[in-house]
């Protein structure tokens, strides 16, 4: 369920522990779990971040993912402030300019498209040689797998009571999960692993409209790095794929490497395989946030890929 709302003068206090100044202060809907707002300080935007959920731990590690990998090619809005406020967990980031994706028509987003496969080719000249590990990222930016293929096996099993998803296999029982679908699914993903390369990039995770701000057929922003992998670069388009059918990223990635005269083995097979996962993963967070529409529209993008 979404966090609780604080008073507009709660928010207001608390930019006043690191602003002289503020205005412009306007909420954001931003994310299932965490409320948002955009203001500005001495001319520059920001972005007030904040949960009655415990979400500094993921802050912080945003941070160093910004320190680690932003450069000219991968904005990363720099976060400049994390903290404790009556009962929240917050960040503050430097805003970039533009609007999320997500907001504009489809036919919109078209034009931002090569901008978008130009970020994905900086995720993958990003200088991950100081970290370790595949999959889901520690709080020192360091993988918490040793191989690609574990972290993406990982997703059937139990989380512990203090885990996000909280024995999650509860859903199952409960009728909101549904477990022969899970099931198809997860053994579909694990007979594509073998085509899966143990390539080790910088991965977003949730590489979605929402998340990427741009402006004049720009990327100004990559934002939300809470998901973020190290692992194969196709997950990031195997995500765009999934979530917007109508915009046909496969062919699009298709014909950007085909101009860079690359070769991606197995894309097919890679793509779908990720595309899998992305949507196991979707599945177990619609039902427990409780988000029947989406949960519904997730079943069907994975009955579609089974079925193809």
């Amino acid at each position: 369920m979404p966090t609780t709302q604080p008073d507009v003068r709660v928010v207001q206090d608390l930019l006043a522990r690191h602003f002289a100044h503020i205005h412009g202060l306007v909420p954001l809907n931003m994310g299932q779990t965490v409320l948002a707002y955009a203001f500005v300080a001495a001319d520059q935007g920001y972005i007030l971040r904040l949960s009655a959920a415990s979400i500094i731990d993921r802050l912080r590690r945003e941070r160093l993912i910004a320190e680690y990998f932003a450069s000219d090619s991968l904005p990363i809005p720099a976060i400049v402030a994390v903290g404790e406020y009556v009962g929240f967990e917050y960040g503050i980031s430097v805003q970039a300019p533009g609007l999320a994706l997500e907001s504009l028509s489809r036919s919109d987003v078209t034009p931002y498209i090569p901008a978008i496969l130009a970020i994905s080719d900086a995720m993958c000249r990003a200088d991950v040689s100081r970290t370790v590990g595949y999959g889901w990222l520690d709080d020192r930016a360091q993988g918490q797998f040793t191989t690609w293929a574990d972290s993406l096996r990982e997703i059937i099993d139990e989380d512990p009571d203090d885990g996000f998803y909280g024995r999650w296999h509860g859903l199952f029982e409960n009728g909101l999960l549904p477990r022969d679908l899970f099931q198809q699914g997860y053994q579909a993903m694990l007979d594509l692993l073998p085509f899966c390369p143990e390539d080790r990039y910088l991965v977003h995770g949730n590489f979605r409209l929402s998340n990427l701000i741009g402006q004049h057929n720009q990327i100004t922003g990559v934002v939300e790095w809470t998901d973020a992998l190290y692992g194969d670069f196709v997950f990031d388009v195997a995500s765009l794929v999934l979530w917007y059918p109508e915009l046909d990223f496969a062919s699009h990635f298709a014909a950007h490497i085909a101009r860079q005269g690359l070769s991606v083995p197995n894309l097919d097979q890679r793509l779908r395989c990720y595309q899998l996962y992305i949507s196991l993963d979707a599945l177990r967070f619609f039902a427990k946030q409780n988000h029947p529409q989406l949960l519904n529209w997730t079943q069907e993008r994975l009955l579609a890929i089974l079925s193809a």
